[in-house]
């Protein structure tokens, strides 16, 4: 959700009055936010790992059935083993070293492989991370394209939008260099 309001306080921001309309105090503050990728990788980090150690700390006899405050699909594991609970951890482990990843290494590690890998532990469409004909209208690598669903619309797609090219947008025009997003 952080993503999503970021993108569109860019989009925003990129419009010709909104200087004038927001003064140029607030103007300021809120392009220097967007332009941190810095602050967006830690951010992001706390959450995998906190979600992770929240993960952690309630597996017992089973998986528990979020991740990061977000609902974990069930998987095809065996069910009623005992090797059912390990095949969870393994799958939940997969997925948050793919998001610490992702987090850590910025674009090098937005690779079509990994994001689809997110994608489907939280079955979701691969048209959310840039994939197939909607992609382009999904990812925010092209604001002029990209068609931000309503906060509304259930998220499944967790981090379908970082290391999109937004944030690169994001550091051109409000400082910070591309390379800072990477």
């Amino acid at each position: 959700v952080a993503d999503r309001i970021e993108i569109w306080l860019l989009r925003e921001l990129l419009r010709k009055p909104a200087r004038q309309r927001l003064g140029p105090e607030l103007h300021e503050a809120v392009a220097r936010m967007l332009a941190d990728p810095q602050a967006r990788r830690a951010a992001r980090l706390r959450a995998v790992a906190l979600s992770w150690r929240e993960f952690q700390d309630s597996s017992g006899r089973s998986a528990p059935a979020s991740l990061g405050g977000y609902h974990r699909p069930p998987s095809s594991a065996d069910r009623g083993t005992l090797a059912r609970l390990w095949l969870e951890q393994r799958r939940v482990g997969v997925v948050v070293a793919d998001l610490w990843e992702l987090g850590q290494r910025g674009t090098d590690a937005a690779d079509s492989e990994r994001l689809r890998r997110i994608a489907s532990f939280w079955g979701a469409p691969e048209s959310d991370y840039g994939f197939g004909p909607l992609g382009p209208y999904r990812r925010a690598d092209d604001l002029d394209r990209f068609l931000d669903p309503p906060l509304s619309y259930p998220m499944r797609s967790v981090a379908n939008q970082w290391q999109a090219d937004w944030e690169h947008t994001a550091a051109r025009h409000f400082g910070g260099s591309q390379d800072d997003a990477r």
